[in-house]
């Protein structure tokens, strides 16, 4: 079917036709699969609300887009906190307008690595093929791929050394870690004792005494804390003067309690550090800086990769679903001790 320039055809109905073409275009050329999700529709118990949706064909990108392909995504603490309902940030809601379910939807993950398949008009440094990873928190990464804006990415380049285990896990841990060590107080390099909760409890280390042996003087000069509860309260009793002990996390779910006396007498400080935060009050070229120094830490393995396990979803949407269940199931009885990692292969 086509318009000859001669014809006299109004306007008005040459443009129907037109949108008519794009979708017809859009249904017969586009070669992606229709894209599925884990996703839920309100917020609770993660082996119970997370269910596989069928989403609607991925249209061509608009102009200052790309579309992307999810090579993996991890599922992280937080991403379990977001399913649960009781982390402060979610995935913006997908209204069923936009989705054709039921009902409106969010699309769980943070962070992941993902390929560019197709870049809308005026998109610049990025083409076909190239490596990104989401910068937009909560930008909903379980799922087989979307559409994304330029500036919700980031490049990560294809180079010896970086897996796509660092590359899926590089968002969130790493600059997490990287900003902690580097924000608050200056670190001399080559940090010889690094001791944990499980030393904390150990009643047979005398970690006192073996601090007071390792530092001097000077004492510990920088805790930091994912826990929360007794442990870290006993943490923060190693500390020496003028220390800093910077809270990022709260897993044991239990209060914090500090002695007076620290900051009376140790002038101990204490600070909280969110990753989110830190993204939205920098520019683009600070989080590009710290994404180029964790790179170049990674590929030179001075930074690993995490111990890591994908788990690959393929099947219909009830046997992904069912899939996806049983690995939170398995993070829930604890003791997974890697990273599990969602992907997509059909």
């Amino acid at each position: 079917m086509f318009l000859r320039s001669s014809s006299k055809i109004p306007y008005t109905h040459v443009r129907p036709l037109q949108q008519l073409y794009r979708v017809y275009s859009t249904l017969h050329n586009n070669s992606y699969p229709q894209p599925k999700a884990i996703a839920f529709s309100s917020p609770g118990v993660p082996s119970q609300v997370l269910r596989c949706v069928t989403l609607p064909l991925i249209k061509p990108p608009s102009p200052g887009a790309l579309t992307v392909k999810i090579i993996c995504a991890p599922i992280n603490p937080s991403d379990i906190n977001v399913v649960e309902g009781v982390y402060p940030s979610k995935p913006s809601l997908l209204l069923p307008e936009q989705t054709g379910l039921e009902e409106g939807v969010y699309i769980g993950g943070n962070e992941g690595l993902a390929q560019v398949l197709d870049v809308g008009e005026g998109v610049t440094d990025m083409e076909v093929g190239d490596w990104v990873i989401m910068t937009k928190p909560q930008s909903g990464t379980w799922l087989w791929g979307k559409n994304v804006r330029q500036e919700d990415v980031l490049k990560i380049p294809k180079v010896d050394g970086l897996t796509e285990v660092h590359a899926a896990t590089i968002t969130v841990n790493p600059p997490t870690a990287y900003n902690m060590l580097t924000s608050f107080i200056t670190l001399k390099h080559g940090a010889t004792h690094v001791f944990t909760y499980d030393d904390l409890a150990d009643k047979t280390l005398n970690l006192r005494g073996k601090v007071r042996d390792w530092t001097g003087s000077t004492g510990v000069r920088l805790g930091l804390n994912c826990v929360g509860g007794k442990e870290t309260s006993m943490m923060a009793n190693l500390l020496g003067q003028n220390s800093h002990l910077i809270s990022y996390g709260a897993m044991s779910k239990q209060p914090l309690s500090l002695s007076t006396s620290l900051f009376i007498f140790k002038n101990l400080t204490a600070h909280g550090f969110w990753q989110t935060r830190w993204y939205s009050e920098r520019s683009r070229e600070e989080r590009e800086n710290v994404m180029k120094v964790l790179v170049d830490l990674m590929t030179s393995g001075k930074l690993k990769a995490p111990e890591a396990e994908i788990i690959p979803l393929n099947g219909s949407p009830t046997e992904i679903e069912n899939k996806v269940r049983n690995t939170m199931k398995r993070l829930a009885e604890g003791g997974v001790g890697k990273k599990l990692l969602l992907q997509f292969t059909d």
